[in-house]
């Protein structure tokens, strides 16, 4: 399998890839996210749920869930939050099944998860009142379509946190660094620890595959959303942008 998806891949190959990827890694995935952040991912996750707002108590859905962090610490924390958990790869939604568990006393029933597309999100208009994602704007085939999707699943005044590494245009010195190490050092030791050096060469590619900041906070306007802001970790290289559905 190539270790980068070419930019002229259709959206179906990508996809495809991404899905397989993250099967493959599924297994040690949250063992190398504190890895390679020293564990600061959680930190950031956890600003991402503060800035819902009271939007985080109502219908939330988590989009690209993954292992289930976001979705997990929200129904946890929150005694009315009712959350979704999406993704499309079946082995990180198992690692996020197992997870679920063990919690369950915490959230009871209040938490699903279901395998869907973050382009063809399967539930109805103005369905929740809060979406959130971590780490998953770089692995969507067309990241405009996604912000309508969630723009659609929105009712108005429905709060938007969207958690990611991105490019931003003419980086600091630190921030220059930090991409260093994301691109010489990070498949080193995902080939060590997860045994997968290509998942781990996607992961700076597919940051560059991103338009810049401020092209992503634009189209999010398009997309429905308004107040769009974006704020930044990791030495400048992992945004948290959100947004309300106007």
């Amino acid at each position: 399998m190539s270790q980068q998806p070419p930019a002229s891949n259709p959206p179906a190959d990508k996809a495809a890839m991404v899905e397989a990827m993250f099967d493959r890694i599924a297994r040690r995935y949250d063992l190398m996210n504190d890895v390679m952040t020293g564990g600061t991912h959680r930190l950031w996750k956890g600003a991402t749920l503060r800035a819902l707002g009271n939007r985080r108590h109502g219908n939330v859905l988590d989009v690209a869930t993954g292992t289930g962090d976001l979705a997990l610490t929200l129904a946890a924390t929150s005694r009315t939050a009712r959350v979704v958990g999406l993704d499309f790869s079946a082995q990180m939604l198992a690692r996020a099944n197992l997870r679920g568990h063990a919690t369950a006393a915490a959230h009871g029933d209040r938490l699903l998860w279901a395998r869907g597309d973050a382009l063809r999100l399967p539930f109805a208009d103005r369905s929740f009142s809060a979406t959130t994602s971590a780490f998953a704007l770089r692995n969507v085939a067309d990241l405009g379509q996604m912000f309508r999707e969630l723009a659609r699943v929105l009712g108005p005044g429905g709060r938007v946190a969207l958690l990611d590494l991105v490019p931003i245009p003419d980086p600091p010195l630190w921030t220059r660094l930090a991409q260093v190490h994301l691109r010489e050092v990070v498949p080193r030791v995902g080939a060590a620890i997860v045994g997968d050096a290509a998942a781990y060469l996607y992961l700076p590619a597919s940051v560059g595959s991103l338009p810049p900041l401020p092209t992503i906070l634009d189209m999010l306007t398009e997309a429905g959303f308004a107040d769009v802001r974006s704020r930044l970790f990791g030495l400048g290289t992992v945004a948290l942008i959100t947004g309300t559905r106007r």
